[in-house]
This record gives C-alpha cells, structure tokens and sequence, in this order.
C-alpha cells in the first residue's frame, strides 16, 4: 500500500456515499465561535426565522464558513 492511500480510500468511499444517499457526511464541525459581523447574524436569523437552523464559523482543519447548516 502507498503512503497516504488509505486517505485516498476514505475520500472515495465518503464521496460514492454522499452519490448514493445524496448526503454530506463529516464536513465540519462546528467550532462554538460566534459570528464574525452584524451582517452574518441578520442572515442566520432570517435563515433560523425560516426554519433552518445554522450555526456560525463551521469548518475543519483550520478553514471555516460563515455560516452553516445543522
């Protein structure tokens, strides 16, 4: 086995299930950050008053979103 390919292994059975079930799985977690301006919280309340519910700053490995869905 190469270095590095059961990562490779992972990736494409994660993304032939995301194709099967047309869910996302571990992309992100959330970080307990809160939102970075007044513009984000403004959308996570219309989104939330709408009946998504978001959480601000979700990522992983360093890089995050603004603003995701849970």
């Amino acid at each position: 086995m190469h270095p590095g390919s059961s990562r490779g292994v992972v990736a494409l059975r994660k993304y032939l299930d995301f194709v099967e079930k047309g869910i996302l799985t571990d992309f992100g977690a959330v970080t307990g950050k809160g939102p970075d301006s007044d513009f984000e919280i403004a959308v996570m309340t219309l989104l939330d008053q709408h009946g998504y519910k978001t959480a601000p700053q979700v990522g992983v490995a360093g890089f995050f979103i603004d603003i995701g869905s849970l």
